[in-house]
């Protein structure tokens, strides 16, 4: 059973015009690329929200996703199970310990760069104050620069430590060590082995405004982290092994489903886009300031062509009168259009306050429903053996924390379960999705977390 067609009206057709128009010469022009393998497809006019498959690797994705000039987000998958070829780091497996040697990096991850210039720059402006003030005011500019000038150095610190440390990782019946060696000192953090709750990908900070990843390993009374200078594919393959090694009775931890849930019935609720469930309060009050700007404060922006200033201030402050009367139309056009945003996303979030949604899987079918109070207000059905897995694209930041959006892919089919979402909850939910559905043979992890993955 396919999901109800729902886009009915002239400009749900209009629409699709134009997207079969801009399809074609994407086409002709070569612009619809495997993210994969960079094949250049020529065959075929897609649709929008259709699934299209590179013939050659195997990589599906939405035509958005063909069109995207960087890699659109992910296939989720918790199994990598072959190293890197050219990876420098050592695994070693003992009788009783295992070992895993990170070598440094040599890479500063862009800090290096940042921190000179910063620090450069803080140095001569706090030389500037200290020769050029008089008196306390010069004293105290100087010591507030000087906290921008500790903060390069910092940076400075961060980004030499990122390049020329290395990492051991020890894991033993008792206890999991880190030990980081720089310069020739060594220092080691501890976990015992019974305090260990999980290991993972988290975002250590961002960088040009998308997320850096590294490894933590997370325990009862503290954490573990490290990894953040090491490719994604190296990331992914040490979080496998690390799970297989300290949790290997949970087979779906390590990526792969427990072969009790296979094929089980199953209910998971999807995680809901509460970022933004406030939205419309902060658009009905920006367009209220807009509108009362442009109404009230914008009434004496105009020009009445008689000035007795100088030619050159009176040609400045006409053409401010002339610029005045527009500015104050684009103000109450932007103004009212927050407004009327914010009443669309207000009714949208009524109508969907109480609802909840679950992915349901039966034997035979893949069900995404929306209910409210046991009703059922929209579901979707697609066949659980076509099923191909799910992708996370980045859709942005909220409190310097990523969100994502979250599809499910069946067959030639795509469902979008959540557009703006915390990714650490995308990423448990997949990871419970996973241990029923298993992990389809092309759903290795591809480049991640680029912004505006869409689809």
């Amino acid at each position: 059973m396919k999901p109800k067609d729902q886009s009915g009206g002239e400009w749900a057709r209009w629409f699709k015009d134009v997207g079969r128009w801009a399809a074609r010469r994407s086409l002709k022009k070569g612009k619809l690329k495997c993210q994969r393998c960079g094949r250049v497809r020529h065959e075929g006019i897609p649709e929008q929200g259709e699934v299209l498959t590179c013939v050659e690797c195997g990589w599906f994705g939405t035509l958005s996703d063909w069109w995207k000039s960087d890699a659109p987000g992910e296939v989720v998958s918790r199994d990598v199970g072959e190293a890197p070829p050219d990876t420098g780091i050592r695994l070693e497996d003992g009788s009783n310990r295992t070992v895993i040697r990170i070598p440094a990096s040599g890479s500063g991850g862009g800090l290096i760069g940042f921190g000179w210039v910063w620090t450069v720059f803080s140095s001569l402006m706090l030389i500037f104050f200290l020769v050029s003030a008089d008196g306390w005011e010069g004293v105290g500019a100087a010591a507030f620069l000087l906290i921008f000038v500790s903060v390069g150095v910092g940076l400075l610190y961060a980004g030499y430590r990122m390049k020329h440390a290395s990492h051991e990782l020890s894991i033993d019946a008792g206890h999991i060590e880190l030990t980081r060696e720089w310069r020739g000192r060594r220092k080691t953090k501890r976990m015992r082995r019974r305090d260990f709750e999980s290991v993972k990908r988290q975002v250590f900070y961002t960088k040009n405004y998308d997320p850096v990843y590294g490894i933590e390993l997370r325990g009862k009374s503290g954490k573990l982290r490290f990894g953040s200078s090491l490719r994604d594919e190296e990331k992914l393959w040490l979080v496998t092994e690390l799970r297989k090694r300290l949790d290997p009775e949970d087979e779906a931890a390590a990526g792969r489903p427990a072969d009790g849930d296979r094929g089980r019935s199953f209910a998971i609720p999807i995680p809901g886009n509460s970022s933004v469930a406030g939205a419309w309060i902060i658009l009905l009050l920006m367009g209220g300031v807009f509108l009362g700007v442009s109404i009230f404060a914008m009434d004496e922006l105009r020009f009445d062509g008689d000035s007795d200033a100088p030619f050159p201030f009176s040609l400045i402050e006409g053409f401010f009168g002339i610029l005045g009367p527009i500015m104050r139309v684009v103000f109450g056009l932007v103004g009212l259009g927050m407004l009327v945003g914010g009443v669309v996303v207000l009714i949208q979030a009524l109508k969907r306050h109480g609802a909840i949604r679950e992915l349901v899987g039966t034997e035979e079918a893949l069900v995404v429903l929306e209910k409210r109070n046991g009703r059922i207000l929209k579901q979707q059905s697609f066949d659980r053996r076509a099923y191909r897995g799910f992708r996370i694209a980045s859709s942005g930041h909220v409190n310097n924390r990523p969100h994502v959006r979250l599809r499910l892919f069946v067959g030639d089919e795509v469902a979008s379960l959540a557009s703006w979402v915390d990714e650490e909850k995308a990423r448990d939910f997949v990871e419970q999705a996973e241990r029923h559905l298993g992990r389809p043979e092309d759903s290795r992890a591809e480049d991640v977390d680029h912004p505006g993955g869409g689809g």
